[in-house]
């Protein structure tokens, strides 16, 4: 059961880094919603160490107040009316949103290499990334990453930028996450082997997107859509 356990946190940790829900992979294969809330924890402290690694690209203390704020208000909005039940995420069928969003990063991936598009301020990145981020928390089995990086799939912006924007703004999260465990009492601490495996299965993932850029957004297109048919035909 603990090796089982920590290739689960392997296969979450890897695919934190990716435009593909973490969260739907590890339920399918057996993992419950306790084990996928602490994984995401869990990732805090390397989370963290990247956030500062790359600060000088998100330029995060740069940024007005009003912008940081403005950019965690809908994803913390969101988080709250889904955790007091105000709300319930909207469901939608796994086929066919893996084929669409697959064929949509296959897409947006080519365009980015071909085509000369519109450039766009740093503020607004920062508040359209959290915007979509915030979706992601509404939507059952979207990926937050792949959904903070809308922005930059539309817009011509640095793959290196938009990495780093986007995992700051997940740090803000896990900020807030931790905060409310801790105050309620439901911290779930990791052993350090569990530390060690989510943290080398994170830098591992990390690495291969900035080896691949584009060309690993599409990678990642291409595996939604083998995986909504295989769901279709199966």
């Amino acid at each position: 059961m603990v090796i089982h356990d920590l290739l689960l946190l392997a296969l979450h940790s890897f695919l934190e880094v990716c435009p593909v829900s973490s969260s739907w992979h590890l339920k399918q294969l057996g993992a419950n919603s306790t084990q996928v809330h602490d994984y995401h924890i869990w990732l805090f402290p390397i989370i963290a160490l990247y956030t500062f690694y790359t600060r000088k690209r998100s330029k995060i203390f740069s940024l007005p107040l009003s912008v940081i704020f403005l950019s965690i208000l809908p994803t913390a909005s969101v988080y709250f009316l889904l955790k007091n039940n105000y709300i319930s995420k909207i469901p939608l069928p796994a086929t066919g949103s893996h084929i669409t969003v697959g064929i949509l990063l296959v897409a947006i991936a080519l365009r980015q290499t071909t085509e000369q598009l519109p450039p766009i301020t740093l503020q607004r990145s920062w508040i359209l990334s959290g915007l979509l981020q915030s979706l992601s928390l509404l939507i059952s089995g979207s990926s937050r990453l792949g959904m903070s990086l809308g922005y930059a799939l539309i817009y011509r912006i640095g793959f290196l930028e938009a990495f780093a924007i986007s995992f700051s703004l997940n740090l803000i999260t896990l900020t807030a996450g931790t905060g409310l465990d801790m105050l309620k009492g439901h911290l779930t601490l990791p052993t350090l082997t569990e530390l060690l495996v989510a943290s080398t299965f994170f830098c591992l993932a990390l690495f291969v997107a900035i080896r691949g850029k584009w060309g690993f957004i599409a990678g990642c297109g291409c595996y939604r859509i083998a995986l909504g048919l295989t769901l279709l035909l199966i």
